[in-house]
């Protein structure tokens, strides 16, 4: 699959600050100092299962692959509830927000989560296309604008969007028919016929 998402036996890869949480992506396998911001929490708890964890270690800082005691980083140019930067085995990873044991958007909506706006450089939709430039933050828009929450899990996917941002770092969606998931499924039939129009 296309997934940039990283995976491990067992649970996802992740950290959790603040009460949200966050995958670790495959690329880049070492995020650039210059895209570091300031610090937003620090790794309390290492746990092989965080899905049992409270909510309190969940808002104090939690991971399955960072050790106790790393920073976790805001990412420069991107929202802080839509990714963060984390040490994982001496390389400072990525780590996009998602669903996670129920734990969706709480009340949010898609950009709240997915803070992309104006920053997108590509959006490739597996298996249809690439936008690129004014095309793909124009399409990206629509999205933000119009996409209504359907669910707070994200099931399963069928394709991907994966939006390329300007700083040159990737984020992903998984897609299923005219929804769009990663902390939340969204749907947005409107954004899928932007992204046709645009091609």
């Amino acid at each position: 699959s296309d997934s940039l998402f990283a995976s491990t036996s067992g649970d996802i890869p992740l950290v959790a600050v603040n009460g949200a949480v966050y995958r670790m992506l495959s690329t880049p396998t070492n995020v650039e100092s210059s895209l570091l911001g300031d610090a937003v929490g620090t790794v309390s708890t290492t746990t092989d299962e965080p899905s049992l964890a409270d909510d309190s270690a969940m808002t104090g800082g939690l991971s399955n692959v960072a050790e106790a005691g790393q920073t976790i980083y805001a990412v420069s140019g991107v929202g802080v509830n839509t990714a963060v930067a984390c040490e994982v085995g001496g390389n400072m990873r990525l780590f996009q927000r998602v669903s996670y044991a129920g734990k969706g958007p709480g009340g949010q909506g898609l950009e709240d989560t997915f803070s992309v706006r104006g920053q997108v450089a590509e959006l490739t939709l597996s298996g249809v296309g690439t936008l690129i430039g004014d095309a793909a933050n124009d399409a990206a828009a629509v999205l933000l604008d119009h996409a209504t929450l359907k669910s707070a899990d994200s099931s399963a996917r069928k394709q991907t969007l994966t939006v390329t941002l300007t700083n040159g770092l990737k984020l992903q969606l998984g897609v299923s028919g005219d929804t769009v998931s990663a902390c939340g499924k969204w749907s947005c039939p409107e954004f899928f016929e932007a992204f046709e129009s645009g091609l």
